[in-house]
């Protein structure tokens, strides 16, 4: 047993790190304008997701065209830590979700990044 598999592992936050959290918990990708999106789309996708993951914000999407979820689909894009409820019909849906108890940190709507 090496001395890493010996000290437990808890999940690495930015308080953990001593660093402030940030002034906005969640992130709406709006994907109606989106019509394709290719295996590298859907690596960079993922990457995304992780990245915004590990400084405690969460990412969803909005809008997707069927013919893209799809795709999303096909390419095993969605696993334990992407899920099908990262999706949501519309901008209304999503900001509804998050503002009623998804982020109970945070009750403002002025803290929710659209792009």
């Amino acid at each position: 047993m090496t001395l890493s598999e010996s000290i437990p592992q808890s999940p690495v936050t930015l308080r953990s790190l001593g660093l402030e959290k940030l002034d906005f918990h969640s992130l709406i990708l709006d994907f109606s304008a989106v019509s394709f999106i290719d295996t590298v789309g859907t690596k960079m996708l993922t990457n995304v997701f992780n990245e915004f993951r590990e400084i405690e914000v969460e990412v969803y999407i909005v809008n997707c065209p069927v013919s893209v979820l799809r795709q999303l689909e096909n390419s095993n894009f969605f696993n334990e830590n992407i899920t099908q409820a990262s999706i949501f019909a519309s901008i209304h849906d999503a900001v509804s979700y998050v503002s009623n108890g998804q982020n109970s940190e945070s009750s403002s709507l002025s803290e929710i990044t659209a792009i």
